[in-house]
């Protein structure tokens, strides 16, 4: 893990130090110790860095601003757009509703419930939230399955073997 800074220091010294969550906190010398004045935090929608003389910097992605004190981004419901418009930013999938930028989906992995490894979650402007699997799996149900061997989805999804099992996509 990373380790506070501490110990004495000269007035006026800066520096930036990375945390156990991925924020990075921009700290100054203030009568010979340490004190974190800003926290560049880093989540999805923006990337943050630390500049040893401007303290935090963001970097936005589309649909997003910094917030007033520059230290994160946060969603811009103000950003006008053309009627039809889909955009993703981070795992977000935006569309443009009233001339404006609506978040209309959070793609992360929690709207999934992943049976196998290898699955992958994602935001695509052109096919929204998205979940694909590993080569032999089949995403049925929200859930990566292998057809070949699935009771419940055998050889295609929802096909049941009842109390039978699947071997090579066919019920037995």
């Amino acid at each position: 893990g990373c380790e506070p800074l501490t110990g004495k220091c000269t007035d006026g010294e800066k520096r930036c130090s990375l945390q156990e969550n991925r924020d990075v906190n921009y700290l100054q010398c203030v009568n010979g110790q340490w004190k974190a004045t800003q926290t560049c935090e880093s989540a999805h929608g923006y990337s943050a860095s630390c500049n040893i003389d401007t303290g935090c910097k963001v970097k936005c992605h589309i649909g997003y601003v910094p917030s007033p004190n520059g230290t994160k981004c946060e969603f811009d419901s103000k950003a006008t757009c053309t009627a039809g418009e889909q955009r993703c930013s981070g795992s977000e999938f935006h569309e443009c509703k009233d001339g404006h930028w609506v978040i209309s989906a959070d793609c992360s992995n929690q709207h999934f419930s992943p049976g196998s490894s290898g699955v992958t979650f994602g935001c695509r402007e052109d096919k929204g939230c998205f979940a694909e699997c590993a080569s032999n799996h089949t995403l049925c149900n929200n859930t990566c399955v292998d057809t070949r061997i699935d009771s419940n989805n055998c050889g295609t999804c929802g096909k049941s073997c009842g109390t039978g099992k699947c071997v090579n996509s066919v019920c037995q």
